[in-house]
């Protein structure tokens, strides 16, 4: 069995700090790659991020960090249910972003050029798609303000309205 793990998403992408757990059988071959990878990952990164996780504040920024998250999700969906009642999220307990179900017959990548014109950035759903799926929108929360999240709803659902 291998662990894997980083801080990326919780801290800071630029960090490029994880961790792997392997088995003693391959150890030495991981260290060998790792090595030829990128000759080592720098020593002040991973002694600030082990003294961050001694002291706990690992644990007491992820404890902020789901609060504020949280209130965003929480406005994104009661926006959503006042002005756009006939659209479906999805996808609400994962990650930092909703897929939005919108209505049969509705051009997702339209409305997403719409809604850009509007200063609400979304995307379609279909652009990432193989099969052919009704249409949707990826709407993230992560970096919008939480007062914000309802004008951007109404400027979003004045889009879909105009198709």
């Amino acid at each position: 069995m291998v662990y894997l793990g980083t801080v990326s998403k919780t801290l800071a992408p630029a960090l490029r700090t994880g961790w792997l757990v392997v088995p003693p059988a391959l150890a030495t071959a991981i260290l060998v790659e790792k090595t030829n990878d990128d000759k080592g990952t720098p020593v002040f990164e991973q002694l600030a991020l082990a003294r961050l996780l001694a002291r706990g504040e690992i644990d007491r920024h992820i404890r902020r960090s789901r609060l504020v998250y949280r209130g965003r999700r929480d406005a994104l969906l009661t926006a959503l249910a006042q002005h756009l009642p006939e659209a479906t999220p999805t996808g609400v307990a994962a990650g930092l972003h909703v897929v939005l179900d919108l209505p049969a017959g509705i051009d997702d990548q339209a409305v997403a050029q719409e809604a850009g014109r509007r200063g609400v950035a979304v995307v379609p759903l279909s652009q990432h798609c193989v099969t052919p799926r009704g249409p949707a929108l990826i709407l993230g929360y992560g970096q919008v303000a939480e007062p914000a999240i309802p004008a951007a709803v109404s400027a979003l659902a004045a889009a879909i309205r105009l198709m």
